[in-house]
């Protein structure tokens, strides 16, 4: 399908594979490989395999394939992020084999542009067509014949019929944009779930770094900053090393 076909490098008028006429693309050395270049090469190919092989079988099926390369298309804000999807899948196929084929039929479904990815209209026709049954609050499936309080196109505001496409793409996203990618999917079917990151600005002067600095450094400092990320319920920061305590402790 083609929703599913990893990006393929594309050339334009001057990408001549013979150097020929009209070619403004540097001759390359086809001269044999060096012995580094061979080393570097085996090396990258053995990462690549390790990073894709995810039911370790020492092979590549299609599935696995195709999953390498809608996560590098998605481009997620987050280069950890590809690995922590992959290393849950890891687990999970070890007990249900056909899982990353099942997730990407299910995604392939609702792709119906075949884009590589998904809007809320597509999300919206899943749920209304019952081949989605998820519930973004809970993140649990409705059972069968469970009213999922769909909104309807004559609903208005305060019917009290619940938008779901609108309510699992805020549970997606990870960006600004209006659209499901492969990545955002993936996370999510895997359990992984947005979290708000805050970042404090501690001043260690109290205060006093603006009244003394013009008199000390010749300019005006606002204060002695000091910083903590909180997420998931602690503050990290650094101190010589790497703590944590309670936000705003």
């Amino acid at each position: 399908p083609a929703s599913s076909q990893p990006p393929t490098p594309s050339c334009g008028s001057s990408c001549n594979s013979g150097g020929g006429r009209g070619s403004s693309a540097a001759p390359r050395n086809r001269g044999p490989l060096s012995e580094a270049d061979r080393q570097a090469v085996a090396l990258r190919v053995t990462q690549l395999m390790k990073d894709m092989d995810l039911k370790r079988t020492g092979s590549i099926d299609l599935d696995e394939w195709l999953h390498s390369g809608l996560l590098a298309r998605a481009r997620i804000p987050a280069l950890e992020a590809n690995s922590q999807i992959d290393l849950v899948l890891q687990d999970v196929l070890k007990k249900r084999p056909k899982i990353l084929l099942e997730l990407q039929r299910t995604f392939e479904a609702a792709d119906r542009s075949g884009v590589g990815s998904i809007s809320i209209h597509d999300v919206r026709e899943m749920y209304k067509r019952g081949l989605w049954r998820w519930d973004p609050k809970t993140g649990r499936a409705f059972g069968a014949g469970e009213d999922m309080g769909l909104a309807r196109d004559e609903d208005g505001p305060g019917s009290g019929r619940r938008d779901l496409a609108t309510e699992l793409l805020e549970a997606l996203k990870l960006d600004n944009t209006d659209r499901i990618t492969y990545a955002e999917f993936m996370a999510y079917c895997v359990g992984r779930r947005k979290q708000q990151v805050v970042l404090h600005f501690y001043d260690l002067s109290n205060g006093m770094a603006s009244v003394v600095s013009p008199w000390l450094l010749g300019k005006n400092l606002e204060g002695l900053w000091h910083t903590g990320v909180v997420v998931y319920g602690k503050e990290y920061y650094y101190g010589g090393g790497i703590f944590f305590d309670k936000p705003g402790g």
